[in-house]
C-alpha cells in the first residue's frame, strides 16, 4: 500500500508539473501575443521582438514528441527576457519601467545561474567512457502509451550496443511504475532488449523505483543480492549524468558514466529541466 501511495504520489507530482509547465507556456505566449503588435515601433524593436518570438516556439519543441516538462519553462522565460528588453526598452522613466526593469535584472540573475551549472552539467555530459563496462545499470525514463519514448528508447540503444559489443556484460534495468495504468519502466524495457535479441539471463529488473536515488539504492541491492560488482557503467542522457554520478556515488557505487544521445527536439527543455535538479540537489544536499 505505501508503494502505491508513492507511485501515486509521484504521478500526481508529474501532473502537476505539466499543469504548471502548460500555465506558463501560456501566459507568456498570450501576455508576448497582446503586447506584439503595437503600432510605431522601430526596425530594432520589431527583430527583438521576432527574436522572441523565434526562441517561444523553440521552448515548444519537445510538443513534436508528444512530452511536455519543466524545462520549457525557463526557455520560455528566455523569450520573455528578450521580448521584455526589445519591447520596453524604449519606456520613460516610471514605475512601469522600474517594473520591467526590476524583471529584466531577476530573469538575467536567473540565466546566468543556468549558465553556471550548465557549464558543470557540460562536463560530464562530455565524459563518456563505455568500452569494457562488465554491468551496466541503465535508468527509467517516460514512456508513451506503455512504450519508450525517445530518451528511453536513446538510453537502451546504447545498451543494445555495448552488451552486444561484450557478450561477458549484463544489465541491470531500473524503473518502476509511474502511472498505475501502465506497466512498470524496467519491465517495459525488459521487453525491448529481448525484442532486439539481447538474451534474458543478462538482464536483471528493478521496478519499484521512481527516482533518480531510488534507482541507485534499489540498483544497488540487486547487484549485492546477484554478488556483482558495484564498478557499473551508468547509462544515462549526457544531461543527466552529473547528477546520475553524484547520486551513485553517494549511494555506494563505483559508477563509469555512459552516455546516450538525446533526441534534438528534446535536448534543450531537458538540458534546463535537469539544471532545476541539480540546483535542487545542491541546495538539498540529496
Amino acid at each position: 500500500m505505501a508503494k502505491n501511495n508513492g507511485t501515486a504520489m509521484t504521478g500526481g507530482l508529474e501532473r502537476l508539473q505539466d499543469i504548471l509547465t502548460v500555465g506558463v507556456l501560456a501566459g507568456v505566449g498570450i501576455f508576448m501575443a497582446a503586447v506584439s503588435f503595437k503600432s510605431g515601433r522601430t526596425a530594432g524593436e520589431t527583430a527583438g521582438i521576432a527574436a522572441a518570438w523565434a526562441l517561444y516556439i523553440m521552448s515548444l519543441s519537445s510538443l513534436l514528441c508528444g512530452e511536455l516538462n519543466l524545462g520549457m519553462i525557463p526557455q520560455a522565460f528566455t523569450a520573455l527576457l528578450v521580448f521584455l528588453i526589445a519591447a520596453y526598452h524604449g519606456l520613460p522613466y516610471s514605475g512601469a519601467r522600474t517594473a520591467v526593469i526590476c524583471i529584466v535584472s531577476l530573469l538575467t540573475v536567473l540565466r546566468i545561474v543556468y549558465i553556471a551549472v550548465s557549464v558543470v552539467m557540460l562536463r560530464a555530459a562530455k565524459a563518456s567512457s563505455a568500452g569494457e563496462a562488465r554491468v551496466l545499470l541503465v535508468l527509467g525514463a517516460r514512456m508513451r502509451n506503455g512504450k519508450p519514448g525517445k530518451v528511453m528508447k536513446s538510453r537502451l540503444d546504447k545498451a543494445i550496443e555495448i552488451l552486444n559489443k561484450n557478450e561477458n556484460a549484463v544489465c541491470v534495468l531500473t524503473g518502476g511504475r509511474l502511472n498505475p495504468n501502465e506497466p512498470a519502466e524496467a519491465e517495459v524495457m525488459r521487453d525491448y532488449l529481448l525484442a532486439h535479441g539481447i538474451d534474458g539471463s543478462r538482464l536483471l529488473t528493478e521496478a519499484n523505483s521512481t527516482t533518480t536515488y531510488e534507482n541507485m539504492s534499489m540498483g544497488r541491492a540487486i547487484l549485492e543480492r546477484e554478488g556483482l560488482s558495484c564498478s557499473v557503467g551508468i547509462v544515462t542522457n549526457g544531461f543527466h549524468q552529473f547528477r546520475a554520478q553524484k547520486i551513485a556515488k553517494a549511494s555506494g557505487l563505483e559508477p563509469t558514466p555512459v552516455n546516450s544521445p538525446t533526441p534534438w527536439q528534446l535536448a534543450v527543455q531537458y538540458w534546463l529541466r535537469e539544471v532545476l535538479c541539480v540546483l535542487q540537489m545542491l541546495v538539498t544536499m540529496k
